[in-house]
């Protein structure tokens, strides 16, 4: 009786098999993006999660200092030439604030060069970023390069920030801003949060700290005139502790114009997601070269916009079609302008 029964047992045929195959297949493919899309979520909001963390580390700052940190200090080495005296960027005063305290501490002010200009070779602190990535300065969905390439400078490799500080916009209300200048390859303003060899404190944000920005997202990569990918953050190659070649402040009579770069900072001059360095191959737009500019736009690999943090320590996802006027509104401090719904 038991073998009658083995005989009538059968096993799939070939054709059930492959039915059950392309289930499977099938609900791969539907859930794929489903999972894809959760992944992309949580990317993102790890990047709002680490601009909010810096925009605390900024508020612990003022609230120690009576001020925000300098956005990009010249370090005035004597006798180091303008191009290789490159000072500090904010995010070097950050780093006792954003749990680095040990880090800070093992830097040296006496550096040749300054602090952040890692490219010296006697450099000391070249040795203590060597290698140094920072999860909080690198937003987890961008596909551009989180160090620097150790052939072009002289440590393994630097940490490039996916964030940027805002000095304010090019223009005021539309017109010309007075607190902006020419600079090396653009234009430079000190009307916003993080500008060149000044600190700012709440009490000059007479816009109010709601309608003011200080930092903004630049996690994408920009496109050439062959369609190649072109890296155009404001660290540019020099990494995130750089700060400015300049000594004084544009629009306070000291800035001079032509020879100053100023790195980790950038002045608005460009809609969110301007993404096309075509233009600025053609001399059609300055000051976002694929080399140097002080016009790197606020973007994003998030899309349809980039996250922002504002001055009260508010993050938001401003749209890439949101009205220009009102973006310069936004990054200008002072400016008395109204800021809309955005």
């Amino acid at each position: 009786m038991s073998e009658q029964r083995l005989r009538n047992r059968r096993g799939f045929t070939l054709v059930e098999l492959l039915v059950v195959i392309a289930i499977i297949a099938v609900l791969i493919a539907l859930l794929l993006p489903a999972v894809q899309q959760a992944r992309e979520a949580a990317r993102r909001s790890s990047c709002v999660n680490n601009m909010k963390q810096l925009a605390v580390a900024m508020h612990n700052y003022h609230d120690q200092w009576g001020a925000f940190p300098i956005g990009a200090l010249h370090s005035q080495t004597p006798g180091l030439r303008r191009s290789l005296d490159r000072g500090t960027s904010f995010f070097v005063a950050l780093l006792p604030f954003v749990e680095q305290a040990s880090l800070y501490n093992e830097l040296s002010d006496s550096a040749v060069g300054g602090v952040g200009n890692t490219d010296i070779a006697n450099n000391i602190n070249g040795q203590v970023f060597d290698g140094r990535r920072l999860s909080v300065l690198s937003c987890p969905s961008s596909p551009l390069p989180q160090m620097t390439d150790p052939l072009t400078t002289t440590p393994q490799g630097v940490m490039m920030p996916t964030y940027v500080g805002i000095s304010g916009a090019a223009t005021l209300g539309g017109g010309p801003n007075p607190d902006a200048e020419p600079t090396y390859k653009g234009v430079m303003a000190s009307s916003g949060i993080l500008v060149p060899n000044r600190s700012v404190s709440f009490s000059d944000v007479s816009d109010g700290s709601t309608n003011t920005m200080m930092l903004g997202e630049q996690s994408a990569f920009a496109r050439d005139i062959a369609g190649n990918s072109i890296d155009v953050r404001s660290s540019n190659s020099h990494g995130a502790w750089v700060g400015s070649t300049g000594s004084g402040t544009p629009g306070d009579g000291a800035w001079f114009c032509t020879n100053f770069q100023s790195w980790n900072i950038t002045t608005l001059r460009y809609p969110i997601n301007f993404l096309d360095a075509t233009a600025a191959q053609t001399g059609g737009a300055t000051g976002i070269g694929p080399e140097d500019g002080a016009n790197r736009p606020v973007q994003s690999i998030h899309p349809g916009g980039a996250n922002i943090a504002l001055t009260d320590g508010g993050v938001r996802f401003i749209s890439e079609s949101v009205d220009y006027t009102l973006l310069t509104n936004l990054a200008n401090r002072n400016d008395g302008n109204e800021v809309s719904d955005f």
